[in-house]
């Protein structure tokens, strides 16, 4: 992301058509863009604008009717928003319901490996007969996603600030008792797509030895005691996708025998009625 303002337009770059799926639920829909390249989720200045776009968010739900504030966070931005509120810098008003995706709560073994993947004359760890080929796809996944940004290629400080040795991240788990509910992948291939074979290697390299989405750990994603279920409706939900896929970019799974774990924008959206359900009806007059 590369600028500091909080837009209410779509970033389908991003999150795929949840712009769409959301706006027959929710009166308004704000991101924020920021550059999650050049900065961890530690920085300070980034944690203040976090907070100032939920005081802004929560201005609007409670301009007028009062409305339910729901996040979501994917990813990183998880790790930004218990990083803020860890420190301080703001307080989640009571009312508002928050969704993590995608969080990797106890680091990222995939983080790790960025060194030795922005390393473009150092070999992957791959083996078998196809791993040129997965390592071709890994450096591709790295230069779309932009893992390696920093000064001389090497990782980018956001995605790196995600790696389990991050010692700040133990500071953030208590954070995790404040969700509403989590939505977490365990298949690296996911929704066939062109981040699907990248986070397949992806995932090989960082020989996570346990179900994972490609770049975070099942288990690590979501919190801890969650009462897991492989159904949209379900608060914490297992889809079989992959972490890009988490975010609604390539839409939920349209093959009809796939079951029901494979629909993660419809997780959003049954998240954000199941809030706004709750509301209680407008007193007659």
């Amino acid at each position: 992301m590369d600028t500091e303002t909080p837009i209410e337009v779509s970033m389908k770059g991003y999150w795929g058509a949840l712009q769409e799926r959301l706006q027959w639920v929710c009166s308004t829909v704000v991101y924020m863009y920021e550059d999650t390249l050049r900065v961890g989720w530690e920085d300070a200045a980034l944690q203040e604008r976090v907070c100032a776009l939920v005081r802004d968010a929560a201005a609007i739900a409670l301009a007028g009717t009062p409305a339910p504030l729901v996040i979501f966070s994917h990813s990183l931005g998880s790790l930004l928003l218990a990083g803020a509120l860890e420190a301080g810098r703001c307080a989640l008003p009571a009312e508002a319901a928050w969704y993590s995706a995608g969080a990797p709560w106890q680091g990222s073994r995939a983080a790790e490996k960025l060194p030795q993947i922005c390393s473009v004359g150092r070999s992957l760890d791959l083996e078998g007969v196809a791993a040129h080929a997965a390592s071709v796809m890994l450096r591709v996944l790295a230069v779309r996603e932009r893992y390696c940004e920093a000064d001389g290629n090497g990782p980018s400080p956001g995605f790196f600030s995600t790696r389990a040795s991050n010692e700040g991240l133990p500071a953030l788990a208590r954070w995790q008792s404040r969700l509403n509910g989590s939505l977490c992948g365990d298949s690296a291939i996911g929704l066939w797509s062109t981040d699907s074979l990248g986070l397949e290697a992806l995932a090989e390299l960082s020989a996570f030895g346990e179900a994972n989405d490609g770049a975070v750990p099942t288990t690590a994603c979501h919190p801890r005691g969650a009462q897991v279920e492989r159904a949209h409706a379900s608060p914490h939900y297992t889809a079989a996708v992959n972490h890009y896929d988490l975010a609604c970019r390539h839409g939920d799974g349209l093959i009809p025998w796939g079951g029901d774990d494979r629909r993660p924008c419809s997780w959003y959206v049954a998240m954000a009625g199941r809030v706004a359900s709750t509301l209680s009806p407008p007193a007659s007059r």
